[in-house]
């Protein structure tokens, strides 16, 4: 599988400025960028204006980083730059920078070491920092937006996203082409996961992988056990968004795409068996980030609370419509199985309404809703929710089914799969995860993925077993 790189241009920007800081601009992009010659003031970014006319917005920010995107002026609606600030937030974080450097700047390196090795990315147009240490100045990072693309992570999640099996196998693939090529390269990414993915998918062509977020990458010897540690990291992140099958293709696909390892069926089970261990015990570790994360809240959760009801959705629905379901539930909640279409930004899915009574015992939403993301977050194959709206007398809350999915209760060849339920079982336990209350209307056949025809309806706590619609 041939892999190209869309950074070709990084050896082209040209540098305006002095050692205390500078820009390294693609020329063509120095107009729409800049509204005059850049200077060595990073505010040369005119960011004020670009809010004031609708152009830019926060896609996340944190203490150390704050990402901008940025629509370009005279250009397609889907053509954007996303714009990293790199920041010091504390002392230790200043004087880091002041020892080792622009962020910005290590990164750009890491981007054209990384591009040499013919590794696709995202098209560097500009980058602005200190030229070397000994200074403590914000950094900045200019890249063009990769159309028609998403985040690998979403993409395997998601249980709309229409990827073929043919088509997950051919991101798999891709992904162990380029992490051999990086390991093969004596490049290491410190912070791997599927979110530093993007895959690009458009019609007619096959889906098409990209490695984006390249901070931190450092240069080390390639021994097998950094290998294996990378690649059970790895792994861990991608958790069961992927089958067995399917993991044990990546490995079969990194092997064989490295020119370094030698590759036969007995190297194959001896990587496996030494992988196993290191992947459990990286996947015990995301999990527990993870955990930490969703508490803290995040840039994909909204909060919408009112003075009626308490409110929670994924951020791709906005907050126009959560808020306006919100009000909407708070006042009469849907009945029990209806069908409420969702706006997306790829369009309307449909989700089923599921209804709680704050009246009986141990029903309750807000449950629901955290155990399915906890679910989500092991990788497990859940019906993950969308939004919980919950008040002091009842709670509604509205997941994606797929139409043709039935719980097994209603599954006419449910002796066929017995074997699946254990190990789904097994997995649940191992998360942590009681199955005690895990009843058949808790499991659902979904007959046209017979990959995974396994689907868990998060509802064995805080919903009544004995409760009808």
């Amino acid at each position: 599988m041939s892999l190209t790189s869309d950074s070709d241009r990084t050896g082209r920007l040209r540098r305006t400025g002095g050692l205390g800081f500078a820009w390294d601009v693609e020329p063509s992009m120095n107009d729409q960028l800049f509204k005059a010659s850049p200077s060595g003031d990073p505010e040369a970014l005119p960011l004020d204006l670009w809010q004031e006319e609708g152009r830019l917005e926060v896609v996340k920010t944190g203490r150390h980083r704050t990402v901008y995107r940025l629509a370009l002026p005279g250009a397609g609606s889907d053509t954007t730059v996303y714009i990293k600030r790199y920041r010091a937030a504390d002392w230790k974080a200043r004087w880091r920078r002041r020892i080792r450097g622009s962020t910005a700047r290590r990164e750009y390196k890491s981007m054209r070491a990384v591009a040499d090795l013919g590794i696709p990315l995202a098209e560097v147009v500009a980058v602005g920092g200190p030229l070397g240490p000994g200074h403590d100045r914000d950094s900045w990072l200019l890249t063009i937006g990769v159309k028609d693309s998403s985040p690998l992570d979403e993409l395997l999640g998601d249980l709309e996203s229409g990827l073929s099996f043919v088509e997950r196998r051919q991101v798999v693939g891709q992904a162990a082409e380029i992490i051999a090529r990086l390991h093969d390269g004596g490049l290491w990414h410190r912070d791997l996961h599927t979110g530093n993915f993007l895959v690009q998918r458009r019609e007619g062509a096959p889906p098409r992988l990209l490695l984006i977020d390249l901070y931190p990458v450092v240069s080390r010897k390639p021994t097998t056990a950094r290998r294996l540690d990378a690649l059970a990291r790895l792994a861990a992140s991608l958790g069961s968004s992927v089958t067995p099958s399917e993991r044990w293709l990546f490995l079969e696909r990194y092997l064989g795409a490295s020119k370094q390892v030698e590759n036969d069926g007995c190297q194959l089970r001896n990587w496996a068996a030494a992988w196993r261990p290191l992947f459990c015990r990286h996947r015990e570790s995301t999990w527990r980030r993870l955990d930490r994360h969703w508490s803290r809240g995040n840039r994909r959760l909204l909060i919408a609370d009112s003075d009626r009801a308490t409110c929670r959705g994924l951020a791709f629905l906005g907050r126009r419509q959560l808020e306006h379901l919100r009000d909407r539930f708070a006042a009469v909640p849907a009945p029990e199985g209806t069908s409420v279409p969702l706006a997306t930004g790829s369009g309307a899915v449909m989700t089923r309404v599921l209804r709680f009574d704050r009246a009986v015992e141990g029903e309750s939403a807000r449950e629901v809703w955290e155990l399915g993301h906890a679910l989500w977050r092991r990788g497990l194959p859940v019906a993950r929710p969308w939004l919980f709206v919950e008040t002091d007398c009842h709670g509604v809350l509205a997941v994606p089914v797929p139409e043709q999915a039935v719980s097994l209760a209603d599954w006419s060849g449910s002796s066929e799969i017995e074997r699946d339920i254990d190990l789904l079982m097994e997995r649940i336990a191992r998360a942590g995860v009681s199955v005690d209350d895990i009843g058949s209307d808790q499991l659902l056949i979904d007959p046209d993925n017979p990959e995974r025809p396994l689907l868990l309806l998060p509802t064995w706590l805080g919903k009544s077993s004995t409760r009808t619609s």
